[in-house]
């Protein structure tokens, strides 16, 4: 049975992104073996996504993610936390940054005075939206 492509729906009022990142120095929250990190990215304490778990990584490089973001986020802090489900107690996330959206390729640092503190790369970002603008003639022409 062959499976129908769905074409994806842009939900009213969002942006879709499809972002590949890549977060260093990760700290491990297990006593016995690596941890098995996801990120996530919050705004204003609601989850707008969360990733897949890599397995036994400490340095991870998660491939293009696709996913919605509300336009209202523009412009605005989000934060992007890496966690770990293994952990026994409440609190799994071993590393927050706080980055705007759109997001821009480049490097942001979890603390830049520690060599070996958590880094998190913007290795690619793509925005891909339904936003439509409308031009008005300048005072020399359309193109002034």
């Amino acid at each position: 049975m062959k499976r129908k492509n769905k074409k994806k729906i842009l939900k009213k009022d969002h942006t879709e992104v499809t972002l590949e990142i890549l977060v260093e120095n990760i700290p491990n929250a297990l006593t016995f073996g690596i941890s098995d990190p996801y990120y996530e990215f919050k705004y204003q304490g609601k989850v707008l996504y969360r990733s897949e778990r890599m397995k036994d990584c400490l340095s991870c490089q998660w491939m293009k993610q696709t996913f919605q973001i509300p336009n209202k986020c523009f412009m605005q802090k989000i934060q992007l936390r890496v966690g770990c489900e293994e952990v026994d107690d409440g609190d799994d996330i071993l590393v927050e940054f706080e980055m705007s959206f759109p997001f821009r390729r480049t490097a942001y640092y979890q603390d830049e005075r520690h060599e070996d503190a958590a880094r998190l790369y913007v290795v690619n970002c793509e925005i891909h939206t339904s936003l439509s603008v409308q031009c008005f003639p300048g005072p020399t022409g359309w193109f002034s």
